[in-house]
């Protein structure tokens, strides 16, 4: 039998019957049965957060320590009271900046592309952060407030108006250029929190700009930064699902 002579014969044979109806019950019970097996490989978010607070450098929060602590240990050694509670907005604002070099990890690494690629995306890995650094500032803070008002005698009004309000303003500029589409890095936002705080350093030691601001109105102030920078960090986290399709020049990545 030559080739001619099977081709023919083979062109013979009748196709088999496909049920498209049996191909879909099998096609849906097997994606089924892998969907099952990777449920439980997936991580839960809460051993998602502890993979998130491995992989911060815990670095910055001990800096942050040791700035609150030098804060105590040197408050009650400044001659001048008044000007040296005036000058805590310098220490409010090398808090937060502090936090800007993790802040920005994603950026300075070029790893956005990468982590959007993963299981949790980039929203959730940067509310992840944001949620660490979040309590562990806020142990902090609390801890120093709580105490300031018997080591330091401080009112928490001082308190209000010389930390919390200048410490939330620096936030606000991090988390503002950290909203931005790529233009800006963490050096400029470092730059400008320096600059606000020599415009935070002139205005409580220019005792008649001080002084015309009433207590009301330094409330009202911190209340508007502080739903400024929830407006931003609820921004950045919405953000990052485009964020990093746009490169440091601010054009879009092909």
């Amino acid at each position: 039998m030559n080739l001619d002579q099977m081709l023919e014969k083979y062109s013979k044979v009748p196709d088999p019957y496909i049920d498209p109806q049996k191909i879909s019950i099998v096609a849906s019970a097997a994606r089924e049965a892998f969907l099952s097996q990777e449920e439980k490989r997936v991580l839960s978010y809460g051993g998602f957060l502890r993979v998130q607070l491995k992989v911060l450098q815990k670095k910055w929060w001990i800096f942050q320590l040791f700035l609150l602590a030098g804060v105590w240990l040197i408050y009650p050694l400044m001659d001048d009271f008044l000007y040296g509670r005036r000058s805590l907005g310098i220490a409010a604002t090398l808090f937060i900046i502090l936090i800007i070099p993790e802040m920005w990890k994603n950026r300075s690494g070029n790893t956005l592309e990468i982590e959007g690629a993963a299981f949790y995306s980039l929203r959730e890995i940067y509310a992840a952060r944001i949620l660490l650094f979040a309590i562990a500032d806020v142990l902090m803070i609390t801890v120093f407030m709580a105490a300031a008002p018997f080591y330091m005698s401080l009112g928490m009004a001082d308190l209000l108006i010389q930390f919390l309000l200048p410490m939330t303003i620096t936030a606000c500029i991090c988390f503002g250029f950290l909203c931005s589409p790529g233009l800006f890095g963490q050096s400029a936002a470092v730059g400008m929190s320096l600059i606000w705080s020599v415009i935070w350093w002139f205005i409580v030691l220019n005792e008649n700009i001080y002084q015309a601001i009433s207590f009301p109105l330094w409330v009202g102030i911190f209340c508007a930064a502080t739903a400024l920078l929830g407006t931003f960090v609820f921004r950045l986290i919405g953000s990052f699902g485009r964020i990093w399709e746009v490169n440091l020049g601010g054009t879009e990545s092909k």
